[in-house]
């Protein structure tokens, strides 16, 4: 009597799906500039140091954790939603009730990272408003790599 049992096909890697790798990198990206944007501690209620940084549009001092990855171009901009020059750290009230002050945040932009920056911003945003992008696999897995 034959006691093996039936060898099993090879299982086939499982892909995540795009929105899942868009979410992922999200995340990553949205750490990495938070911590990028770090350049203090506070103390919290326990007595604790934590990390901490600037809000870039109102410079009102936040906690790492507590702070949002803001966007100046909108994330639905596919060539400038992992793109460093357009994210910063930013309190939650200017993120989402004075909708990422884009105004102050693109001067503040051009300080940081050089005059015309936030115009270059808005070229790429234009461009891709005409000619559209799909996100690939590797392109999120790249993103994910290297944020990470």
């Amino acid at each position: 009597m034959n006691t093996q049992k039936p060898s099993k096909k090879p299982s086939k890697v499982k892909l995540l799906p795009i929105p899942k790798l868009v979410a992922k990198a999200d995340k990553v990206f949205s750490n990495y500039i938070r911590s990028r944007d770090a350049n203090t501690l506070i103390q919290n209620e326990e007595g604790l140091s934590l990390p901490a940084g600037s809000c870039i549009t109102c410079s009102r001092i936040i906690a790492v954790k507590q702070g949002h990855c803001g966007h100046f171009i909108q994330r639905g901009c596919k060539p400038t939603r992992f793109d460093p020059r357009n994210a910063s750290l930013q309190c939650p009230y200017d993120n989402t009730y004075r909708y990422g002050e884009q105004y102050r945040h693109g001067l503040a932009i051009d300080r940081k990272f050089g005059a015309g920056t936030s115009t270059e911003l808005l070229e790429l945003e234009n461009r891709y408003k005409r000619d559209g992008h799909k996100w690939t696999r590797d392109e999120l897995n790249e993103v994910i790599e290297r944020y990470t």
